[in-house]
């Protein structure tokens, strides 16, 4: 699946800061404001309380030239003992009245690790009313989820629990990786039903995780002893690691079974740079194109011609431009588009036979083995940047060093960046214990946190800086 970063820093600093089913909503930023044109031109402004902690994302359309208009807003709130958000009120922005709207809150629940355990949506119609939930229930062995329910509320019986109810189970090594998770439904029957998705994971001797596969199709038969499920397709992903231990590039296989054999296509590539801190500064998009060229009608059938070369094509760059603070304050984005010039389509092309049963449409792929043509790409560039306190520029003028934490959403590690040789590093539940501390060898240190149960987790340095992650 394709990765549009922009778009996703996007979406995380907007109101959909809900995080993944089952984990905790973040804030995974820490600037006042940030302009993208990526989905149209927009500007979201972010207010904070004392304590640092976000209270309204105020999102406007329009330009710096012709004006900024309000168009929508969060307001989150916080569990006074965690910190972790719990509610979030999205209002929009009424023209004719010049002022906010409310239109739907959530509101969440976690328990002692920091895991989501209720979700609730109101609509405003007059008033709060419930219109879906979702209840999470964890299985716990060894501080690690062993399994997770997910109830959904069920407005006929007034009760949670319905069809769409969902399980997911997880499988670890000795290390303490995740090596299986594994889903089921219930489908409007009692028991539980084996289902996709199925993801499997495989690491190197560092813990690092280097394969990953993504099954999304299968068939399940239901036997005297309960049921058996064959996996039929998915994605595999590849993950290599440069000789500084950061990612170097992350390739995808389509994967499909026929026959009790497997088959692997080369679908897609991400190839990233970094900078001499670690610090990813370009990621490189390639995968698998189709160019539509030509159509015609046989037998009541259209038949679509496309060019679909067995080769990679670069669709996105995205380069990152960082502050003296290593924070992201510029990122700029070129996708590419390709078209074909001067082919010439063979002749069977236009003589394809039809199935016995033929559809109303038909997709026919040109392999060239020769390409004695003109491949031509048309980019189109987009732009993000963020600003931080006191700053009217994208650069920061050098000040003390602050630490920082990426991902602050993590599964298998974090990098702690801005240290100093020597500086003690500590990281300590929510409960307060402290479960990690070493002395940091250089500005960076990067942490394998995959055997940690999923939570709420403090970075404390021996000189009193503060963060928080969690692990998902």
């Amino acid at each position: 699946m394709k990765t549009k970063k922009l778009l996703l820093v996007w979406v995380m600093a907007s109101f959909a800061m809900t995080g993944f089913a089952g984990t905790p909503p973040v804030i995974n930023i820490d600037c006042d404001s940030m302009i993208t044109n990526l989905s149209g031109r927009k500007k979201e402004v972010y207010e904070r309380d004392v304590q640092g902690k976000l209270i309204y994302a105020t999102v406007y359309s329009g330009t710096e030239d012709n004006g900024w208009n309000e168009y929508y807003r969060t307001k989150y709130g916080y569990d006074d003992a965690s910190g972790i958000i719990n509610s979030e009120i999205y209002s929009e922005w009424n023209n004719e009245t010049d002022s906010w709207e409310v239109w739907s809150k959530s509101e969440y629940e976690h328990d002692t690790y920091g895991n989501q355990t209720v979700m609730t949506f109101y609509r405003f119609i007059g008033g709060w009313q419930l219109f879906f939930g979702t209840k999470y229930e964890y299985e716990y062995a060894n501080g690690k989820v062993t399994s997770r329910i997910c109830l959904w509320w069920n407005d006929e019986d007034n009760k949670w629990g319905s069809s769409y109810d969902e399980k997911i189970e997880y499988e670890y090594d000795a290390q303490g990786n995740l090596v299986k998770e594994s889903t089921y439904n219930r489908s409007g029957q009692k028991d539980w039903q084996p289902t996709v998705p199925v993801f499997t994971y495989e690491y190197d001797a560092q813990n690092r995780e280097i394969i990953r596969i993504y099954y999304n199709s299968c068939r399940t038969t239901t036997l005297p002893e309960g049921y058996a499920m064959e996996l039929l397709a998915g994605y595999k992903y590849k993950t290599e690691y440069n000789a500084q231990g950061g990612k170097e590039s992350e390739t995808q296989y389509k994967m499909e079974k026929s026959q009790n054999n497997w088959t692997e296509t080369l679908y897609e590539k991400h190839e990233y740079e970094s900078d001499a801190q670690g610090k990813e500064i370009t990621d490189s998009y390639s995968e698998t194109i189709q160019i539509f060229l030509d159509s015609y009608t046989k037998n009541s059938t259209k038949i679509n011609i496309y060019f679909a070369p067995d080769r990679l094509f670069e669709t996105s760059h995205i380069s990152s431009i960082r502050d003296s603070r290593g924070r992201v304050s510029k990122q700029t984005q070129i996708d590419y588009r390709y078209s074909l010039q001067g082919y010439s389509l063979p002749n069977d092309l236009y003589n394809i036979s039809l199935p016995a049963n033929p559809p109303s449409s038909l997709p026919v792929y040109w392999k060239p083995l020769v390409e004695n043509f003109t491949i031509l790409s048309t980019p189109t560039e987009y732009t993000t940047q963020w600003y931080y306190s006191g700053e009217t520029s994208i650069m920061t003028p050098d000040l003390p060093a602050q630490i920082s934490i990426y991902p602050t959403l993590a599964t298998d590690r974090i990098t702690v960046s801005g240290l100093q040789s020597g500086e003690t590093l500590y990281i300590y539940n929510i409960h307060g214990n402290i479960l990690f501390n070493r002395e940091a060898t250089g500005e960076t240190e990067e942490i394998a946190v995959s055997h940690w149960p999923v939570g709420v987790y403090f970075v404390k340095t021996g000189k009193g800086q503060v963060l928080k992650w969690v692990k998902g």
